[in-house]
C-alpha cells in the first residue's frame, strides 16, 4: 500500500554528505533514522520524532540496517529526485500495529530523500482475533461438557432411588 505523498528531501546536515550508510531502528516505536557519513568522515543521524526533526552528530550508533529497496521504490525516488546512488529500507516497530517501513535514498546530488510506507493494521490485530476466537471456543467447550455432565447426573439419579 503506497502512500499518496511523494518522497520528500530531508534537510541538509551540517556537513556535505558523502554517502548514506544505513538506517537505525532501535530507538523506539515507528523509528527509522538514516545515518550518513560526511566528506570529512563524520557521521550524522537524522532524528525524526513527533515534535522535532534534526541532524545530530554521532560517534557511535546502534547496528544499522541497510536492506536494499525494491525496484519500484527506486523508480519512485528517481521520479522525484533524479538519479539515485543508493536506496535502503528498514522496518520500524509499531505498538499495536506494525510500524511503517522507512525508505531512504541518496540522489546523485547528495541529498537524502525519505518515504514511509504504512502497513495494514490487520496483520497486527490478527493474533488478537485468533486469541479471542480460541477463548470463545474453549468457553463453549467447557459449557458443553458441564451441561452434558449435569444431564447424565439427572439421568442416573432416578436409578438410585
Amino acid at each position: 500500500m503506497l502512500n499518496k505523498q511523494p518522497p520528500s528531501p530531508l534537510p541538509l546536515p551540517p556537513e556535505q554528505i558523502d554517502k548514506l550508510i544505513g538506517i537505525e531502528t532501535g530507538t523506539g516505536f515507528w523509528v527509522t533514522d538514516p545515518v550518513v557519513v560526511s566528506v570529512n568522515g563524520n557521521e550524522f543521524i537524522y532524528l525524526d520524532s513527533l515534535t522535532d526533526e534534526y541532524w545530530e552528530s554521532i560517534y557511535q550508533h546502534e547496528e544499522l540496517r541497510n536492506d536494499q529497496c525494491e525496484s519500484k521504490f527506486v523508480r519512485l525516488f528517481e521520479k522525484n529526485a533524479g538519479d539515485i546512488v543508493i536506496c535502503m529500507k528498514a522496518s520500524s516497530v509499531g505498538e499495536w500495529c506494525p510500524g511503517p517501513i522507512g525508505y531512504y535514498a541518496q540522489s546523485s546530488s547528495g541529498i537524502i530523500w525519505s518515504y514511509k510506507k504504512e502497513l495494514p493494521c490487520i496483520i497486527g490485530t490478527l493474533p488478537i482475533v485468533l486469541l479471542i476466537g480460541t477463548f470463545i471456543l474453549i468457553v463453549a467447550f467447557i459449557v458443553s461438557i458441564t451441561n452434558n455432565k449435569q444431564k447424565r447426573v439427572k439421568d442416573i439419579e432416578p436409578a438410585y432411588r
